[in-house]
């Protein structure tokens, strides 16, 4: 695990990124942080973070080999490492907000271990996709406050990290390893409102958890969002009745995937 200590002036390198994040000034709960990049990486507030995913033009990325199905897996791994470090900077956001500014050390020191992760990954060669700026949404708490996600992903990290967001945002969760516990907790428990469910996990992945959940009437008002690294078509599924229901591609914007439960919790009949 990386840990650092910085204070003001200090910076922290990712030479293989070609990235210097420097800690410019620190006063009472908010820390002022520059970072150098080059031009065509973007730099964007947490805030902004879509959950889509552009392809690096031709020339600004380590050229692809292998099969279409290794190259895929490259890709959902670096996009899965990605979504670490989006999501703990949305917690960060998140907790800001809520005046939740205690003990943020073990969160931010997660954060630089992940990005340390993916200048090491690069330094490989390893195939590299950049994140889209996308809207920033309000979940309204009140309503939010009696809905529950269920979130299905066999990294503890990644979960854990969603799971705070959601929280802060006053949703109940529940978190799962994989696509059979995810089914016998349906068997088991009131139905949430949303099942987030992660593509590859061991045991059962997730396009046979949905294709499953689908067949079975007694699931019928659960709405299911894919969160993965993975297209749709790569995981052999698409949107809509017979798929999931909304697909995020990691890294995902923690804020518009609230916002999607709230808007189709919102939109179902009572």
């Amino acid at each position: 695990m990386l840990v650092l200590s910085r204070r003001e002036n200090q910076s922290i390198l990712f030479p293989n990124l070609n990235i210097e994040v420097v800690i410019s000034r620190v006063a009472g709960r908010i820390v002022r942080v520059g970072i150098e990049a080059p031009r065509e990486v973007r730099v964007l507030r947490g805030e902004l973070a879509g959950s889509e995913m552009e392809a690096a033009p031709d020339g600004e990325a380590s050229p692809s080999t292998g099969s279409k199905s290794e190259q895929a897996l490259r890709r959902h791994n670096i996009r899965n490492r990605l979504n670490n470090a989006m999501l703990g900077l949305q917690v960060l956001q998140a907790r800001i907000e809520e005046g939740q500014t205690d003990n943020l050390e073990d969160l931010i020191f997660k954060m630089f271990q992940t990005l340390s992760e993916i200048n090491d990954s690069l330094g490989e060669g390893a195939d590299v996709e950049k994140s889209l700026d996308g809207p920033s949404h309000v979940v309204d708490h009140v309503a939010a406050e009696s809905m529950h996600a269920l979130i299905v992903d066999d990294s503890p990290n990644e979960a854990s990290l969603l799971a705070q967001f959601l929280q802060l945002k006053g949703f109940k969760t529940h978190l799962v390893r994989n696509g059979r516990e995810a089914i016998r907790w349906l068997e088991e428990n009131p139905r949430p409102q949303v099942v987030l469910m992660d593509m590859v996990m061991p045991e059962m992945d997730g396009p046979t958890a949905v294709r499953e959940i689908r067949s079975d009437p007694r699931f019928d008002d659960v709405q299911l969002f894919g969160v993965s690294g993975l297209e749709p078509e790569e995981a052999g599924l698409q949107t809509g009745s017979s798929g999931v229901d909304q697909w995020f591609q990691k890294p995902v914007n923690a804020r518009e995937i609230a916002e999607q439960i709230h808007r189709r919790h919102r939109a179902t009949p009572i």
